[in-house]
């Protein structure tokens, strides 16, 4: 009987020894989950390689699910702080959610520093941006091109879509022909778009004669968007909720975009056939 209890015990032990425990079972599918879109060696090797991937597939103001180097989860703000370090770039990685998920990869110390310059100042602007979201509103009262008075009371009982931009921005322009279409699904959805312009009333009138813009325009904002709502780079979407509570911020129309229609993938930037500007300087 003995002899019988040990020849099952050495048939038995490899079997219970090989067998996969929960904890490895989780390891492996967090090693299949967790893997970059785009090559990490690839993007480091050049400064363009990484600027043109950075420019059309990462998306800072957007909701996204941040990780860690460590692929941990952690929370956008502690995300944002961490690459405004200049000490990581960030990776879509590929994700089993349907939320966008953004992984942090250390640079090498030794690596050229025109990336990490360039990824420091972008999520710079990414989280001032952030810090807006939940704020009010600034206090306002102007007349549009067309006569028509607008103040905060406008914000009340509709979604409102706002714009930032002035005639000689090339990048403000091109987008126009994407939202005039944003606006022909949504305008009667309790959803009203406001642009906030630089320029005067005159100079604007005749732009719109020659370019089709389908947004209220409201002239001469310059104060307004620079030093009421700080911001410095043209053109800058906001959502403000009926209670004239600034909701959400992009950079651009596609975001902006996807963020209204959830139901539609990211629509790229592809659609106004644009090629991403060149790198800024590091």
């Amino acid at each position: 009987m003995k002899n019988l209890i040990i020849i099952l015990l050495v048939f038995v032990a490899p079997l219970i020894s090989c067998k996969e425990s929960p904890e490895e079972k989780n390891v492996v599918k967090k090693e299949e989950v967790i893997r970059p879109i785009k090559s990490y060696d690839y993007l480091i090797s050049d400064y363009k390689n990484w600027w043109s991937y950075h420019y059309n597939e990462i998306a800072l103001t957007s909701d996204f699910e941040a990780l860690n180097e460590d692929s941990e989860k952690i929370s956008k703000e502690d995300f944002l702080k961490k690459l405004i370090s200049g000490d990581y770039i960030t990776i879509e990685i590929d994700s089993e959610k349907d939320l966008t998920a953004y992984k942090l990869y250390r640079l090498p110390k030794d690596l050229d520093n025109e990336i990490s310059n360039v990824m420091k100042n972008d999520a710079y602007r990414a989280f001032e941006l952030f810090k807006m979201e939940g704020t009010k509103f600034p206090d306002f009262k102007v007349t549009d091109v067309n006569g028509i008075e607008y103040s905060n009371k406008k914000f009340e009982g509709k979604t409102t879509v706002i714009k930032t931009w002035f005639i000689n921005c090339k990048a403000c322009i091109a987008e126009m022909p994407e939202l005039n279409e944003f606006v022909d699904i949504y305008k009667n959805k309790d959803i009203q778009f406001l642009s906030l312009a630089t320029n005067e009333r005159e100079p604007l009138l005749n732009f719109l004669k020659k370019n089709e813009f389908k947004y209220d325009v409201l002239p001469n904002q310059e104060h307004l968007i620079e030093n009421k709502l700080k911001l410095t780079v043209y053109p800058t979407h906001l959502i403000v909720n009926e209670k004239g509570i600034i909701k959400k911020v992009f950079k651009k129309a596609s975001q902006i975009i996807s963020y209204i229609d959830q139901d539609k993938l990211m629509i790229k930037d592809e659609k106004t056939n644009l090629a991403p500007p060149p790198p800024p300087a590091g």
